[in-house]
């Protein structure tokens, strides 16, 4: 048995459409509820659906969707509006070449680079926890 990693691209675009294509899916389950009480959203959420079952996106779209699934679960109303409200501002499209970015909002747009660290935070957290127990 082989457990060697050779790059692939045709693996690495398999990998990158079953995770938005299975992001757009959860997204679109969670609008459902979201927009019963709020359809003022659905122009935002429509588009972000639309925009992870068409092509490559921009990472900060994965990060504002774990602040936007954090805010339902632990019921924070103002996290949760924070996270409606980047995905409204968030340009999603991937850049068409490969390049380097920093961790700075000037790389990753307004606000990403809190939500990185914090999201960073939360992962090192849960394994110290894990490691513990």
């Amino acid at each position: 048995m082989s457990f060697e990693f050779k790059p692939s691209a045709a693996r690495g675009r398999l990998v990158d459409e079953t995770v938005r294509v299975g992001l757009a899916e959860s997204l679109s389950l969670l609008s459902q509820p979201i927009l019963a009480e709020r359809p003022d959203f659905g122009p935002r959420l429509a588009r972000w659906i639309v925009s992870l079952r068409a092509a490559p996106v921009r990472p900060g779209v994965f990060a504002v969707y774990s602040d936007l699934v954090e805010s339902i679960f632990s019921e924070d109303e103002r996290g949760f509006l924070s996270a409606i409200s980047a995905f409204a501002e968030l340009d999603g499209d991937a850049a068409d070449d490969l390049h380097v970015v920093t961790l700075a909002d000037s790389d990753l747009g307004p606000g990403m680079t809190e939500r990185f660290v914090r999201i960073r935070n939360f992962q090192l957290l849960s394994l110290r926890y894990r490691l513990k127990n």
